[in-house]
């Protein structure tokens, strides 16, 4: 990265004033639709992206109806579909971790600094 975009992005990021406690409750609020592309890209190598795709949209709309998060219904559909089953329930409570996908987008953004 030249040397002037390095320095652009540093000043960008020293100006932004991000309220993590603030972003995280706004997914809370949303009970995970907002990580639904992470769960169908998830699901996607094992089933196909529209079938993936399908499911997902048919687990938003019961998030949608329900007081459940995506994550548990992600679990639940888990259970009931064998070929969703090649994905650990550690590996999708990772996919679905709001700080964990933070923090990696942290790093990924301080390495790009260095």
């Amino acid at each position: 990265m030249p040397a002037g975009s390095v320095i652009a992005f540093d000043e960008l990021m020293a100006a932004l004033d991000i309220n993590s406690a603030a972003a995280l409750r706004n997914v809370e609020t949303h009970r995970g639709l907002v990580l639904s592309d992470r769960l169908s890209d998830c699901w996607s190598p094992l089933i196909g992206k529209s079938a993936a795709m399908k499911i997902v949209a048919s687990l938003c709309d019961e998030v949608a109806q329900t007081d459940r998060h995506l994550l548990d219904l992600a679990l639940d559909a888990r259970q009931n579909n064998v070929a969703l089953q090649a994905v650990s329930a550690d590996e999708l409570r990772n996919t679905l971790d709001i700080a964990r996908i933070a923090q990696a987008l942290a790093t990924a953004a301080r390495s790009r600094l260095s």
